[in-house]
């Protein structure tokens, strides 16, 4: 079972990465293997350093992080006999949160683009002009709130379990070294992302064989250690993207980012031993709201800001910092009004997390 201790950190840690997954979302300095700024100043490399140092850096390791804390979840004390009753949970976890969520999206869409004055500011196809087929696939395959192939990918997952539970058990070894080795090639899964698998299969295999892991704990001296050859390599990284944006899809690069991503998760869960959270922790109950709703908001703020200030430099630096914190404001006052007068819905559409 899981520990009062333990539950709270993973609460803590999926906060955090929920944040990080919004900056990543923030990010506003380029378009396909371009930067908009050139890097003519300080203060323009300062901005494209900056972003490319916590969203393409930092923030990387969020999604995996969930991946693995869903899995290590999902295998608390499993067995074959109660696969059944964890899938009919997941129904009310995960899928008619992802039916919901995915269905205000669209409507949001559909209502914003019915305006005229506001029509410019949607350059994909118009909603009722989508098929029936088109809108199969913005609803499940390249979901219109983006955001959710998470979701998405964790619901095929759960579906299968029984096989990845097989493999655990039989060949957990083995198992682990060709997923992550298909991981670090960068190879693709087609049917889901490339971090979905792999982070899955670690937090089972956590949960199932190495649960004490989890409660190991570090000498500071150590973690100091840790944590600035983390820092040092994310700065050089970031450092090398904003001289030439195109070194992101390198396969060095790649390799790079893919080891950052490890020495990251576990930077930032002996990190969180080091720091009092308990000034945000009635934050943490609105973390699957903040994912599942920050998008459209962002966009409709990033859209409305350089609509208004045009996009500049300062601008992007500015939006990129504090538009997240709005959101955050924003959704926590809109979570905090529906848990108080519609409780019950509020449950629902949140999985029962709030």
């Amino acid at each position: 079972m899981i520990n009062l201790e333990l539950s709270k950190k993973i609460k803590f840690i999926s906060f955090i990465s929920i944040v990080m997954v919004i900056y990543i979302h923030n990010y506003n300095i380029k378009d396909g293997t371009s930067y908009f700024f050139d890097i003519d100043s300080l203060f323009a490399f300062s901005n494209i350093f900056i972003q490319n140092l916590f969203s393409e850096g930092f923030s990387r390791v969020s999604i995996p992080i969930f991946f693995i804390i869903s899995a290590y979840l999902f295998f608390q004390n499993f067995t074959l006999s109660i696969y059944r009753y964890k899938i009919f949970k997941r129904i009310r976890t995960l899928l008619l949160p992802y039916l919901f969520w995915t269905s205000i999206v669209v409507l949001i869409h559909l209502t914003l683009q019915s305006i005229p004055s506001l029509v410019h500011f949607f350059n994909k196809k118009m909603i009722v002009d989508l098929s029936i087929w088109e809108l199969f696939i913005r609803t499940w395959i390249n979901p219109l709130n983006y955001p959710l192939w998470f979701l998405r990918d964790l619901i095929l997952l759960t579906t299968l379990v029984p096989i990845i539970f097989f493999f655990l058990k039989k060949l957990p070894q083995i198992t682990l070294i060709i997923i992550t080795i298909v991981w670090f090639l960068n190879t693709s899964l087609h049917i889901m992302d490339n971090n979905s698998l792999p982070f899955f299969f670690y937090g089972a295999y956590i949960a199932l064989f190495k649960n004490e892991i989890l409660y190991k704990k570090i000498s500071n001296s150590f973690f100091v250690y840790l944590l600035i050859f983390y820092l040092v390599l994310s700065a050089t990284k970031a450092y090398f993207l904003t001289i030439d944006a195109t070194l992101e899809f390198t396969p060095f690069m790649i390799l790079f980012q893919k080891g950052l991503i490890l020495m990251g998760i576990i930077t930032l869960w002996f990190a969180i031993d080091r720091v009092k959270l308990k000034s945000i922790l009635f934050l943490t109950q609105f973390t699957f709201l903040f994912y599942v709703f920050h998008e459209p908001a962002l966009t409709i703020l990033e859209k409305g800001v350089n609509a208004f200030f045009g996009r500049s430099t300062f601008i992007s630096l500015l939006s990129y910092l504090f538009l997240p914190f709005l959101i955050i404001l924003y959704l926590t006052i809109l979570g905090l009004f529906f848990k108080k007068y519609f409780p019950r819905f509020t449950s629902i559409i949140t999985g029962y997390r709030v």
